[in-house]
């Protein structure tokens, strides 16, 4: 299952790169358009001509604003797929540490464990015993 959660989220990330560098393409196709257009009208002093490539000019602004926009989108889409993955990954692991530290303390005869930054005074450590909990399910998944 983690295997899976990891391989989903790494084609995630190819994919979110993959569409990025297809956008920036795109991006760069358009910036030309509007680049020629610019020296059309530039170049003329006809009025027509003039009027017809300011008119095609705007029309690859257009296209731009709408490719930034959809590209926006599809990479927010991807990003929130991919920290829905992590999210999982990260409710997965915490749910085998804290197997592991119920099964160390209740090993150890403990009737509670808290976190090292919260105590007062005294303490067991238990992370060296919790990550060779850990590291033994591990090895028998």
């Amino acid at each position: 299952d983690v295997k899976r959660l990891q391989s989903d989220l790494e084609a995630e990330s190819q994919k979110y790169d993959a569409e990025l560098r297809e956008g920036q393409k795109k991006m760069a196709e358009i910036d030309v358009a509007i680049a020629s257009a610019d020296a059309a009208i530039a170049a003329t002093s006809d009025i027509a001509v003039r009027k017809q490539a300011e008119a095609a000019k705007a029309d690859q602004e257009s296209l731009k604003q709408k490719t930034q926009a959809d590209y926006s989108s599809r990479l927010g889409e991807r990003r929130k797929r991919a920290e829905a993955i992590q999210q999982t990954l990260n409710e997965d692991l915490l749910g085998r540490v804290k197997t592991a530290v119920e099964k160390v303390a209740k090993k150890r005869g403990l009737d509670g464990v808290i976190d090292a930054r919260a105590r007062l005074w005294g303490a067991v450590d238990l992370t060296e015993d919790v990550l060779s909990e850990l590291n033994a399910t591990r090895s028998t998944k």
